[in-house]
């Protein structure tokens, strides 16, 4: 199975990945499509679902081991599914990945509306990343 993370939300930016995963990666630009990206209510993470029309932009993280997959499964809880896509990346290579993509049940939750990753950068990234690294300690 696919050792790659197609991270399109939070886990997008490197050290919000590191604190979860242990893991020191940079990742690579890519795109996946069928899927439309939207923020969550209440939270200031999103979630994507099974959109024909849309695509997503995230980032291609490579070798993930076994003991990271178990961390990202705790970290995304029982609101996500893992399940492999297939994605573009920036220098047109086309790969496959594991994906966070939310569950049925919890799709009510979503808000209808684009997640913008520099808003969150803007205003949630830093208190984001104390309250994550305090609950994973």
């Amino acid at each position: 199975m696919t050792s790659r993370l197609f991270a399109y939300g939070t886990l997008q930016f490197a050290d919000i990945f590191a604190a979860v995963t242990g893991l020191e990666a940079e990742g690579v630009p890519a795109t996946l499509a069928g899927f439309r990206c939207e923020g969550i209510r209440g939270e200031v993470y999103p979630a994507i679902r099974v959109d024909a029309s849309a695509q997503v932009a995230g980032r291609v993280y490579h070798g993930l081991s076994r003991p990271a997959l178990a961390a990202l499964d705790r970290f995304e809880g029982d609101e996500y599914r893992r399940r492999v896509v297939t994605v573009v990346r920036e220098d047109g290579r086309r790969q496959q990945a594991w994906c966070y993509v939310i569950a049925p049940r919890w799709q009510r939750r979503l808000d209808g509306r684009a997640w913008d990753p520099a808003q969150f950068e803007r205003l949630h990234r830093s208190g984001y990343l104390r309250r994550l690294r305090s609950d994973l300690s």
